[in-house]
C-alpha cells in the first residue's frame, strides 16, 4: 500500500538538478520511492515537487508525514555525501579570482603554504632554460646569496663577464632546457658520463663547447683551450650542486638534438656557425612523458644523494617554442611539450618531499590574462609579467622577513653590479634560430 508524502522544495529552476539530488537520497533510504509530478510554475519561478514512497520503507509515515526543508536535506547531503564541501575558494573556478576583471592578475599561490622557504643567508643555485636567466638577475638584484661558484678571471672587465657567461647562472653552463640536459650535466661533473663530441669548429677558425655553445663569443684557440675551460667548469658545477640549499631548475623543451653515437644530448641543432649537421650523427628527438619523468627524478635523486639536505624549486618556461621539428603546427607543438613537462613536474613534486613548483608557467599563460604580459609576437614578457611573477615567487617561498617584492630592486643598497631593468639582455639558443630563419 501507498501513501502520498509531499515535499515543497523551494528552489529557482536553474537549481533544480539539486532538487533531484534530493529524491535519489530518498531513493537510497526508502525501500520503494517513485517521482509523481515534476511542476514548474512560470509565473515565481519556483518548483513544487510530490512524491509516492512504500509504507513497508523503514521511513516512519506517521512521524514524518510533514513538509521538509530543502536546506535541511541539503545540510544533511554535504555532511553525508559531498567531499567538495570544505574546499577553499582558491580550489574553486567560481570563487578563486574576479574572473570577469581581467586587470587582476591570477596568483595560483594565493593562499597556499610552499613546502619549505628560504631567506637572504640561504645559498642559492640555478640552471635552466632562458626564462631561468630571469630568476638569476632578479636574486641577485635583491641581494639574495646567489651562489655563483664559476667566477669571472681578474683581467676580464665586468662589462664583459655576462658577454662570456659569468653570473648568468652559478656555472658557465649555459641554457639547459631539458630533463636529460641536467642529467647528463650532472653525470659530466661527477665523471660518469664523458661525451664522444669534443669540440665544434667555427667558421672563423676557432672552437666552441657543442655543450655550451655561446658562453665564449670569440670561440676558443684550440681544442686543447676548449678542453682545460671544460674541466674547470666541471669542477665549479660540481660545488653547485654540492653547495647550494636551494637549487632552481627551469624546464623548457621536451625537443631536442642527439649525437646518436653516445646519446649525448646538445643544447642546439647544430650549424649556423655552431657546428657543421651530420644528419647522420645528430638526430632529432621529441621526449615522451616517461623519458622526460626517469631523466629528471634520476637528476633529482643523484643531487639529494650528494647533498642531502638540498631543497629544489622546479618551474616550467612559459616562453613557447620559436619553432618545431615535427609534422605538427608549433601550437600543438609547444602545448604538448609544455603538458609533458607541467605532468612531469607535478607527478615529482607528489612524490618527493623535498621538491617544490613555482608556477610562473600558469601565471603568464593563463589565457584570460596574457594580454597583461606579453609584446605581440608572444614570446617576449613584459615588465608588468616579470614583476607579477617576482611577487608571487618572494611571497611563496621568501621567508617573511625577507620583506622583498617585484623583479628588479630598484632600491639605493642593490648590488651596483646589477643592471637596470632596461637594459637586462637574455641571451637564448633559440632566438639564433628566429635570426637565421629570418635571413633565408
Amino acid at each position: 500500500m501507498y501513501k502520498v508524502f509531499i515535499i515543497i522544495v523551494s528552489d529557482k529552476i536553474y537549481n533544480q538538478s539539486q532538487n533531484m539530488h534530493i529524491f535519489n537520497y530518498l531513493r537510497f533510504k526508502l525501500s520503494k520511492i517513485r517521482l509523481l509530478t515534476y511542476h514548474y510554475s512560470e509565473s515565481d519561478l519556483y518548483i513544487q515537487q510530490l512524491a509516492m514512497y512504500s509504507t513497508a520503507s523503514s521511513f516512519d509515515v506517521q512521524k514524518e508525514n510533514r513538509v521538509l526543508s530543502c536546506n535541511t536535506f541539503r545540510k544533511t547531503m554535504a555532511t553525508e555525501f559531498f567531499p567538495y564541501n570544505n574546499l577553499s575558494a582558491t580550489q574553486k573556478w567560481p570563487t578563486a579570482f574576479n574572473w570577469s576583471n581581467f586587470d587582476i592578475h591570477v596568483d595560483p599561490h594565493e593562499d597556499h603554504e610552499s613546502k619549505f622557504k628560504f631567506n637572504k643567508s640561504s645559498c642559492i643555485g640555478s640552471a635552466g632554460s632562458c626564462f631561468a636567466q630571469r630568476i638569476t638577475q632578479s636574486l641577485q638584484s635583491h641581494n639574495f646569496n646567489y651562489l655563483l661558484a664559476e667566477q669571472p678571471p681578474t683581467f676580464l672587465p665586468h662589462s664583459l663577464a655576462t658577454e662570456y657567461n659569468y653570473g648568468v647562472y652559478s656555472a658557465r653552463y649555459g641554457n639547459v632546457y631539458s630533463a636529460r640536459q641536467l642529467l647528463q650535466l650532472f653525470d659530466r661533473a661527477f665523471g660518469e658520463f664523458t661525451p664522444t663530441l669534443g669540440a665544434w669548429k667555427t667558421k672563423n677558425n676557432t672552437f666552441i663547447d657543442p655543450f655550451r655553445p655561446r658562453i665564449q663569443p670569440d670561440g676558443f684557440e684550440s681544442e686543447e683551450e676548449v678542453v682545460i675551460d671544460r674541466e674547470v667548469h666541471l669542477r665549479k658545477t660540481k660545488d653547485v650542486f654540492t653547495n647550494s640549499d636551494i637549487f632552481i631548475f627551469t624546464l623548457g623543451l621536451t625537443e631536442c638534438w642527439i649525437d646518436s653515437r653516445d646519446g649525448a644530448v646538445l643544447p642546439t641543432c647544430p650549424g649556423r656557425g655552431y657546428g657543421n649537421f651530420d644528419e647522420s650523427i645528430y638526430k632529432f628527438h621529441n621526449m615522451s612523458f616517461n623519458e622526460t619523468y626517469e631523466d629528471l627524478k634520476n637528476a633529482l635523486l643523484k643531487i639529494r644523494s650528494l647533498n642531502p639536505t638540498i631543497k629544489i624549486i622546479l618551474t616550467i618556461s612559459p616562453i613557447p617554442l620559436v619553432a618545431t621539428m615535427t609534422s605538427n603546427h608549433i601550437v600543438t607543438a609547444n602545448t604538448y611539450s609544455k603538458s609533458i613537462l607541467r605532468a612531469v613536474v607535478g607527478q615529482i613534486v607528489q612524490e618527493l618531499d623535498y621538491v617544490d613548483y613555482f608556477g610562473s608557467y600558469e601565471i603568464l599563460t593563463n589565457c584570460y590574462r596574457n594580454h597583461l604580459y606579453w609584446e605581440g609576437d608572444m614570446r617576449t614578457l613584459n615588465n608588468t609579467a616579470l614583476d607579477v611573477v617576482f611577487n608571487s615567487f618572494y611571497k611563496y617561498f621568501g621567508n617573511p622577513h625577507c620583506q622583498v617584492s617585484g623583479y628588479i630592486c630598484n632600491e639605493e643598497n642593490s648590488d651596483s653590479n646589477t643592471k637596470s631593468l632596461e637594459t637586462i639582455t637574455i641571451d637564448c639558443d633559440e632566438d639564433e634560430i628566429l635570426k637565421h630563419l629570418s635571413r633565408r
